[in-house]
């Protein structure tokens, strides 16, 4: 019969039509109502005839329909029919949709077929209440779907347990929570305040008002917050609510029964031991039918329900409650056999068949005896059977499946019980198991290192094991130890082994690694590295670029190898190579490169430059790798990692210095650079003579014949006469060309006539494309800082010079980040770093932001070979106690252009007092217009003048403040001299503005002794010190670096003040800088200084005695002298 017309039928058979039962319900319900209906959901209880007051106030009858509907829960269902209209009256339901539902649909189905079965209708009851229980026992147990909030207490609380069939398969416990007063015999009253559990907020509030109420009462009632709510009661249907139940058996305030039939003569439950339940069929003759019968070792059972999966009794007699166990079923399929109804004689073979077949590997009851149930029993000793195969859905998974074999049977779970029934060859047999044995063999496996998924997986059972890793370990580590020895010790001991058809796994270990570098005609090396496995040659390169970014891109991977024996490289599916840790690490600290997963050629070789392959000395002196074509390579790297191994080279004779020990060394590691074709940087700390090193190599160059071409220097403007005094004074066989000013025009289009040509930074956007034309034997970046940035466009054009050599000379090679170090070694090696973005994500970022400490120390393996850096601590005891250095400096731009002013107009009115009064009698005169002029040179802001306020130049502050922040950097103390206060004032602005510690001493200042204990003592880095307030007297021994910002025309007043640091209790060698501009009144004074050491004493002498100054008018006019014009 098609669906449609059954359902048509039922309606019709139910009283009300298929086009009435259209009318009320939707299509859907129609349909589902009918399916539950099919499948025997409904069970109706009562049919009942009423009477109600209709329309125009008449009587009328109506049909009531009670049932019970199993769906995901049992659902109590009332359908209401009008006798006359034969339409539905009305349709509720206990379902969350709660009226005119499926469930109403299916109750009115099943009074259909009842009304068509009428004259059989007690076999058609009972049929239905035998079908729905089988059909229970085939559903597994799902929660409630609403779950209400609870509630609680007063005076003191009891607890009454209450067990209520929610379903036709469970039976569940209900808690009440009631407040009952204590009489003052100490018993409990007989009235009860019931609390209808709806809001437990309310409920908790009420019970923490009362100090009354123990903490556990309190405990209770917050477990009791998500229980669902049935009839005012909380409903305990999940697994922890077992500890609800346990909770309430602790505090002895549980009572089996109903508020209702509460008397105060109860004692409370308590908890009981556990028990084993027996089942058993009993036969009623007179009735011809089968009642199921249960007991516990002979003790009453007088009720039971379900938590979660565990079934309680309840022991009347005994008052007390425990769990109850069934062997073979669990705690939901025994409190479903512990409702089954009564079962017909006609019906007994078929229950006992259904039964057998839903608890095939259980001993349980039947009502009828049918074949199955007989029972064969098995003895056999076991036998341990693992097969070894890989995972069905991950098939790089590798899984060894344990199963126990009793004879010809085959047990794959872990037994709790002596025996199992199973199903086999047509018959149940009892198989009587060796728990102990079981039990061994699977600790066996644990300890060989395997253990199991505990159905995480869906696809593993319990006995299928596998590999058990730490975080820092890979499955085959496990593997490899086990099919190396496990397998044979299990053998040994008796154990079956099988490999699954698909299992071929294979682990060899990686023997001796062999290298080999190809050199390329342009200088570049190509690096291969790899090992024998038999007949086959693997490339250990490609391999460990897949291990390590299959680990997630390197730094964690890295960590790991520190807890880790060996690395597995796959080489197909099921082969694998094994590696020692330790070797993988050395290759990747040495070859940084492999964090590049592009860095490979399509040989899977490394291309390295010449200066890139000579840093891996670590590599290339390993002895576990056979190395071919690298013996040029280890020499270089040999000499380049032991500093000593490189060749002293002869001091120039024509060089006009003597070189300390660590300057010799210098020169040596700059000709070692050259021999081998390499670049550097010269790092000394500031004041070490890089300038007087740099001067020798190029006179060893010159003398040697090699220096044909010119070398080319770059420095910051301020540096400029530096390199012309120094050329001058050391290396005056050398041809310098200073290309800055007017000048410098002409002298680029000769440039190749000069050994030496130095120029600034900011010359070079000027000159890039004629300084381009010229090739130069070096190109020397001094201050190389200059360049941190790689993207300017004065670094790129400097990059495109053409050199055979280049240099970089800094005492602060880095002063913000790493990038500013690959910008350098751009200049010098290009690709010695990689590419920006390389050395970015290879280095920076992980030293910067990630602290690698590992990446750092690669990073430092890399450059140091070409980074010669010492400090003034490493050679203290080759430098003498002083070291005097004059830095000068050019004015520029409108500080140049005021001096020619203020020049201009003291020459004029010194001449003219000379006319006047004659050249002794001009003194004051004179005095007057150099003090003018060299306030100008210090900062154009000494000078009182109205046209000096709009200059904001000021070139010896610059100086001052580019040696200073090196200075600071290196954790110097720097003593300041100036003889003009407000001199020091200014100063003083730049040194807040800059952020460096500092103190100061003037005539003003009040509180000396805590300025100068702040200096020796505290966190000052710098000391302004006024000539008049401390030039003697001071001990300052805190100090290693003296700078005389202004020149002290008296060389004994200067050394006066040099001496506050330079003196007995000094453990430090001290620097000592004088600051001139050049060209003007200071340089020559200095120069008349040397010749004439009267003019010194003169101009800070008795200034009222001018009769006392020693210089002629020829002398004066020198220092009046003009500029030199500049471009």
């Amino acid at each position: 019969m098609e669906q449609s017309e059954e359902i048509s039928s039922l309606a019709g058979w139910a009283g009300i039509g298929y086009s009435n039962l259209k009318k009320v319900f939707t299509n859907q319900s129609i349909q589902r109502g009918y399916q539950y209906w099919k499948n025997g959901k409904v069970l109706l209880e009562k049919e009942q005839w009423e009477k109600v007051l209709g329309p125009h106030q008449k009587d009328s009858n109506v049909l009531i329909l009670r049932a019970k509907v199993t769906g995901t829960w049992q659902y109590s269902t009332v359908v209401v029919i009008a006798a006359g209209s034969r339409t539905v009256f009305n349709a509720s339901c206990s379902c969350p949709v709660g009226s005119w539902c499926k469930h109403s649909v299916a109750t009115l189905l099943e009074f259909g077929y009842v009304q068509n079965h009428r004259h059989e209708r007690p076999k058609v009851q009972q049929d239905r209440q035998v079908a729905q229980w089988l059909l229970s026992l085939t559903e597994k147990k799902t929660a409630p779907t609403s779950k209400d909030p609870s509630t609680a207490v007063n005076k003191t609380l009891i607890y009454l347990l209450d067990p209520v069939q929610d379903s036709p398969a469970y039976r569940y416990i209900s808690v009440f929570v009631c407040e009952v007063n204590i009489l003052k015999s100490g018993l409990l009253g007989k009235r009860l305040q019931y609390l209808p559990l709806r809001d437990m907020a309310i409920v908790q509030d009420y019970v923490d008002s009362f100090t009354d109420y123990s903490r556990s009462d309190k405990t209770i009632l917050r477990q009791l917050r998500g229980a669902r709510i049935h009839n005012g009661a909380a409903l305990l249907t999940e697994e922890e609510d077992t500890d609800v139940l346990h909770n309430l058996f602790s505090i002895d305030k549980a009572y089996w029964c109903h508020p209702q039939e509460w008397d105060n003569r109860f004692f409370p439950v308590i908890a009981a031991e556990d028990r084993t339940l027996s089942l058993s069929w009993k036969h009623d003759t007179k009735s011809n039918s089968y009642q199921l019968r249960y007991s516990s070792e002979n003790r009453i059972i007088t009720d039971h329900f379900l938590i979660g999966d565990t079934l309680y009794y309840f022991d009347g007699p005994g008052n007390c409650c425990g769990t109850l166990h069934y062997n073979g079923l669990s705690g939901a399929d025994t409190s479903r056999m512990l409702m089954a109804p009564t079962i017909p004689a006609a019906m007994a073979k078929k229950v006992s068949k259904e039964l057998l077949k839903l608890f095939p590997n259980t001993e349980i009851p039947t009502p009828a005896t049918v074949a199955a149930a007989t029972i064969v029993d098995v003895y056999h000793s076991p036998v341990a059977r693992l097969r070894l195969h890989c995972h069905a859905q991950t098939p790089s998974l590798y899984v060894a499946s344990l199963r126990f074999v009793y004879g010809d049977h085959e047990l794959d779970s872990l037994g709790s019980e002596p025996t199992v029934i199973i199903h086999a060859d047509g018959q149940r047999k009892r198989i009587y198991r060796d728990l102990d044995f079981e039990i061994m063999a699977l600790s066996t496996l644990q300890e060989l290192g395997f253990t199991s998924t505990d159905g995480s997986d869906e696809h593993l059972g319990p006995l299928d094991m596998v590999a058990r890793v730490s975080a820092n370990e890979s499955q085959l580590c496990v593997w490899a130890e086990f099919l190396e020895k496990g397998v044979e010790q299990l053998k040994q001991e008796g154990w079956q082994v099988e490999h699954a058809s698909g299992f071929s796994l294979q682990i060899d270990d990686a023997g001796h690694f062999q290298g080999e570098i190809q050199e390329h005609s342009s200088g570049w090396f190509d690096l291969s590295l790899g090992f024998e496995v038999g007949d086959l040659h693997i490339n250990l390169l490609p391999t460990l670029i897949d291990v390590l970014h299959n680990q997630g891109g390197g730094d964690h991977f890295l960590q790991s190898l520190e807890d880790m024996e060996h690395v597995y490289a796959k080489l197909d599916e099921n082969r694998w190579i094994r590696i020692e840790s330790s070797r993988i690490q050395h290759i990747l600290h040495c070859l940084s490169e492999l964090y590049n997963k592009s860095s490979l050629n399509k040989d899977g070789s490394l291309t390295l430059s010449r200066p890139r392959a000579a840093s891996l000395g670590e590599l290339l002196e390993d002895e576990k790798t056979q190395w071919q074509g690298a013996r040029q390579l280890q020499e270089i790297a040999h000499r380049l990692s032991r500093f000593s191994g490189i060749k002293p080279v002869e001091v120039p004779q024509n060089l006009q210095a003597t070189l300390r020990d660590y300057q010799h060394k210098g020169l040596d590691w700059l000709q070692f650079l050259r021999e081998y074709g390499f670049s550097g940087i010269l790092a000394d700390d500031m004041g070490l003579g890089k300038t007087l090193q740099v001067l020798a190599c190029l006179q060893v160059e010159k003398n040697s014949g090699r220096g044909q071409l010119p070398s080319l220097v770059i420095a910051p403007t301020s540096l400029m006469s530096n390199w012309r005094n120094e050329a001058l004074r050391f290396a005056p066989d050398l041809r310098v060309c200073i290309s800055h000013g007017s000048e410098r025009h002409q002298q680029l289009d000769n440039l190749a006539d000069y050994d030496l040509v130095v120029t600034t930074y900011p010359l070079i956007n000027r000159d890039s494309k004629r300084l381009a034309k010229q090739p130069f034997h070096y190109v020397i970046l001094d201050e190389a800082q200059y360049i941190k940035n790689a993207n300017t466009k004065t670094t790129r054009l400097i990059g495109r010079l053409e050199a055979n050599h280049r240099l970089c000379l800094t005492g602060t090679p880095m002063e913000n980040h790493l990038g500013e170090l690959w910008s350098m070694f751009n200049f010098l090696m290009p690709g010695f770093l990689g590419t920006q973005q390389e050395f970015t994500r290879i280095f920076r970022n992980p030293i910067e932001k990630q602290h690698d400490t590992e990446r750092q120390q690669q990073l430092r393996q890399r450059v140091t070979p070409f980074m010669l850096r010492r400090t003034k601590q490493e050679v203290a005891q080759e430098l003498p106690a002083k070291t005097e250095i004059v830095r000068t400096v050019a004015l520029q731009g409108k500080q140049r252009d005021l001096y020619e002013s203020v020049r201009l107009a003291m020459d004029q009115q010194v001449r003219k007092a000379i006319n006047q009064q004659g050249f002794n009698r001009s003194q004051i005169t004179i005095l007057d217009a150099l003090l003018k002029l060299r306030q100008t040179c210090c900062d154009p802001r000494l000078v009182k003048l109205e046209q000096a306020r709009s200059v904001k130049q000021s070139a010896k502050m610059d100086l001052l403040m580019s040696l200073l922040q090196p200075m600071v950097a290196e954790e110097r103390k720097i003593l300041i001299f100036s003889q003009f206060t407000t001199m020091l004032g200014i100063i003083e602005n730049e040194l807040i503005e800059c952020q460096i510690p500092y103190t100061k001493l003037t005539g003003q200042t009040r509180k000396r002794d805590e300025a100068i204990d702040r200096f020796q003592n505290g966190d000052a880095r710098v000391f302004l010190i006024a000539l008049k307030a401390g030039g003697t007297g001071l001990n300052l021994t805190a100090a290693d670096t003296v700078i005389h910002y202004d020149p002290w025309w008296n060389p004994a007043a200067e050394n006066q003040a040099t001496d506050r640091a330079h003196r007995i209790g000094q453990d430090k060698p001290v620097f000592v800088y004088k600051l001139l501009t050049e060209q003007t009144v200071e340089e020559k004074i200095l120069n008349l200084q040397q010749r004439k050491q009267s003019l010194a004493d003169s101009m800070y002498g008795n200034r009222s005695g001018e009769a006392d100054l020693q210089f002629n008018a020829d002398d004066l006019m020198n220092l009046l002298q003009p500029l030199e014009s500049e471009s």
